[in-house]
């Protein structure tokens, strides 16, 4: 079984190198790995030539513009000669022991045509969260999130890959998630419950200009998703979740509190499911509780100025 490692990057010279080293460092070899340059303005194709010159398992794909990271892991998809495809994108990192890991996975469950494991999310070395798939795995578990993470957690067979198309480049945001909706109706999909990716988050989210497309990506995948719920009841509570979708990103990423609350208010009284309302009250809670802190901060100076005088 010959497994190709496809990496995407674009203006990331010295950080595709620290991922092109990690992919050639696992326990389980590799057969190939597949540097698809971007149209990188800087000196990305060069360095890496450079840097693994002696390593014949390495290769680069040099795109003539500038297509974006799907259209770049589509490149690599149909370039991949092996039967197993594995994605890396060029600011992350793979623990040793991952593909090992995660084709022993694959071994104890031969029906399987994919492969994920948990990642921990960093920005500027410091932990942000970590995500572990559902165990076992089942198509309903991405209805309602991207639950499976990162494309840097998959392993997928390389012909199912082509079958349905890779990636969607017309997408404007979750593109990930759409191509993990896909696999999973293709057929069964196991999943590894340790973290073993390093996710650099710094540059995968860009606040300021990106909201407008990961609203517009949502809905457009809650969309593709909706039809696929025969269940009235479920496919009402579905509805509903992603109807508080706005609502938290307002909150949590924007840091607009009461314009969230507003959203999920109004979700609420639209949707008028259990599942919504308590998601409504999380953040409710979650308002609450930065009004105390933010109240209780100021007494709690100047009691302590107080004290210390």
């Amino acid at each position: 079984m010959k497994l190709s490692v496809v990496i995407p990057t674009h203006n990331r010279r010295d950080q595709v190198i620290a991922a092109v080293e990690s992919a050639l460092n696992q326990t389980h070899a590799v057969d190939e790995v597949i540097v698809v340059d971007d149209c990188s303005a800087d000196d990305t194709i060069e360095h890496v030539n450079a840097s693994f010159r002696s390593d014949a398992r390495v290769r680069i794909l040099a795109s003539p513009v500038n297509g974006g990271a799907c259209v770049a892991r589509n490149n690599g998809i149909e370039a991949a000669q092996g039967d197993w495809i594995a994605f890396l994108d060029s600011d992350d990192l793979w623990d040793a022991e991952k593909i090992e890991v995660q084709l022993d996975e694959l071994g104890r469950n031969a029906e399987a045509i994919a492969c994920f494991c948990g990642m921990t999310a960093y920005r500027d070395g410091e932990t942000l969260y970590e995500l572990i798939p559902p165990a076992p795995f089942q198509e309903s578990d991405l209805w309602i999130k991207n639950t499976l993470g990162s494309t840097s957690n998959a392993i997928v067979r390389a012909d199912v890959l082509k079958s349905i198309g890779g990636f969607d480049p017309a997408l404007p945001s979750c593109q990930d998630w759409d191509l993990f909706l896909r696999i999973a109706a293709t057929g069964p999909i196991s999943t590894v419950t340790r973290s073993l990716v390093r996710y650099s988050e710094g540059n995968h989210v860009r606040i300021s200009n990106s909201q407008s497309k990961v609203l517009a990506g949502h809905k457009a995948i809650f969309a593709r998703i909706l039809p696929r719920i025969s269940d009235p009841e479920r496919r009402s509570d579905v509805a509903a979740e992603h109807a508080l979708f706005p609502a938290e990103l307002a909150f949590h990423v924007e840091g607009r509190r009461i314009i969230g609350l507003m959203k999920g208010l109004r979700a609420v009284v639209i949707t008028p499911r259990a599942v919504a309302l308590k998601r409504f009250l999380q953040l409710v809670a979650a308002a609450a509780w930065q009004i105390k802190s933010s109240t209780l901060s100021p007494i709690k100076r100047l009691m302590h100025a107080q004290r210390d005088a």
